[in-house]
């Protein structure tokens, strides 16, 4: 009689998927599915590094297969990157540094006791492997469940590329969006719905040069004024972080400073903070974003937006050029 499958090692719930699912938000069907097409992108990659005759994957094959598949991933956006001039996957809190978020082996995800059927577990990995493979798991998986859900946005993939580098900066372990990511990007994908069909009921249709099309926002992306919109709001989330520790010192002051007295309390009493705007910052909200694609366009309505160089182009432009460029 056959014995009892085994169960995974490891709960859905103790997986790097789960945590970056969790961490903004994404839908819990489209993690499944962008798991589901990994592993097994990452096995056909392992069959065919593995030696023939080999019947087991062991960690090293695992882990070139892993980085065969991210560096395919993230091609265009190594290229974003060195286009304008940025580190690529600038973690602001790298995830895979706390040991809190995955389980170490088997024994503490399952209860179990090391596998004894010499298959490859966790425990065959060095601590420096470990940390690669996480690293690598967690890129995969934030850039897969955000192309997943990114609907039309798919049709401007330097702006994905600026997407994932904003996840990326904004990753803070004890910070929670209020939206799910699907209504983060809502606003923007109906930005491009309206510049496409904002005259639609008037009696003539406007051409190209009169709104915003795929391209236009695309190429919002290319300059380095989109990563400068990050950079100064990282530095105005700082400086408001340090004045409001400042401020907690005041009204709550260490156990080393003299204690305020009773009649310095009765005479002037403590004034609390009062709440203001906060900036913007790193936070990955549907404000954020609307926020940093109106700025890049100049507008924040349809029509109004300014144009790129590539699409000021005339029709009398576009017939000399095809004139000049028709074979004889």
């Amino acid at each position: 009689m056959a014995g009892a499958l085994r169960g995974p090692p490891y709960t859905i719930e103790q997986t790097i998927w789960y945590v970056v699912k969790m961490q903004y938000r994404f839908q819990t069907d489209s993690m499944y599915n962008q798991l589901e097409d990994v592993c097994v992108s990452i096995l056909n990659l392992s069959l065919m590094e593995v030696p023939p005759g080999s019947p087991l994957l062991g960690p090293e094959i695992l882990l070139a297969s892993l980085d065969e598949y991210h560096s395919r991933l993230f091609a265009n956006y190594y290229k974003w990157c060195d286009y304008l001039g940025a580190e690529p996957f600038p973690w602001r809190s790298p995830p895979w540094l706390d040991d809190s978020f995955c389980a170490q082996d088997t024994s503490v995800a399952a209860g179990e006791a090391a596998d004894s059927t010499g298959n490859p577990t966790a425990k065959n990995c060095s601590s420096q492997m470990r940390q690669d493979i996480q690293q690598m798991m967690f890129e995969v998986a934030t850039f897969k469940l955000l192309w997943a859900e990114a609907a039309n946005l798919r049709h401007t993939p330097e702006l994905l590329c600026w997407l994932f580098h904003w996840l990326c900066m904004a990753w803070e372990k004890k910070y929670r969006p209020e939206e799910d990511f699907v209504d983060l990007i809502r606003d923007v994908i109906q930005r491009i719905r309206d510049e496409q069909w904002y005259m639609a009921s008037s009696l003539r249709t406007p051409d190209h040069n009169a709104r915003l099309i795929y391209d236009d926002f695309n190429e919002l992306f290319w300059s380095r004024q989109c990563l400068d919109i990050l950079h100064r709001f990282t530095k105005e989330t700082e400086a408001s972080a340090q004045e409001i520790a400042q401020t907690v010192q005041v009204i709550h002051p260490s156990a080393d400073t003299e204690p305020f007295s009773d009649h310095q309390l009765a005479s002037k009493p403590i004034q609390k903070p009062q709440p203001k705007n906060c900036p913007m910052g790193l936070s990955v909200s549907r404000e954020s974003l609307n926020a940093v694609v109106a700025e890049l366009s100049s507008a924040s309505k349809p029509g109004s937006g300014i144009k790129t160089f590539v699409e000021h182009r005339s029709y009398a432009q576009v017939r000399l050029t095809q004139c000049f460029c028709r074979p004889a």
